[in-house]
């Protein structure tokens, strides 16, 4: 079984981030729209919440069911996509995509799409796609819903392989 949390979904854009971009880096520009000055965010913490053995504090999560999704859409246009190459962004979506569609636990009318509404129902059926505004819409899902720890039998099966397949 397949499941998004922010771990799988991180995970899955760290694969398409350009060579230069750390699990650290990547990490801090995703979560910097919806809290900006956090001092607990350090390379520790992120290697244990791409690995899904932690969940995000009670804290963060109500930051991100405060945080505006148009400015965090906006956010995620200026500094988290120019972070990925171009190519390899369009197969991270399509595996976003098939996580969401495959993850059991999703049920088809809810929103996993917090910037545009969309359903997991109406993501099938969608295609085409703003980047920025599903990326940040997705993460604010994952963030929001998910415990992170949910991903923790699922985090290794976001393989290049499995990244690969999208690739055709």
């Amino acid at each position: 079984m397949k499941r998004l949390c922010y771990a799988t979904f991180a995970v899955l854009l760290k694969k398409c981030a350009m060579n230069d971009i750390s699990q650290f880096a990547l990490h801090n520009a995703l979560l910097t729209p919806i809290n900006p000055h956090d001092p607990k965010r350090d390379d520790a913490q992120a290697s244990r919440l791409f690995a899904a053995k932690l969940n995000f504090s009670h804290e963060v999560i109500a930051l991100a069911c405060k945080a505006d999704a148009e400015t965090v859409t906006s956010y995620f246009d200026k500094k988290v996509v120019p972070l990925f190459d171009p190519t390899k962004l369009r197969i991270a979506v399509l595996a976003l995509y098939d996580l969401i569609a495959n993850d059991s636990v999703i049920q088809p009318d809810v929103i996993v799409d917090v910037a545009s509404g969309a359903t997991k129902r109406t993501l099938s059926s969608q295609s085409c796609f703003v980047p920025e505004r599903f990326l940040a819409g997705v993460f604010l899902y994952s963030v929001r819903a998910v415990p992170n720890r949910a991903g923790l039998d699922n985090v290794q099966d976001i393989t290049d392989e499995y990244f690969n397949m999208f690739s055709s």
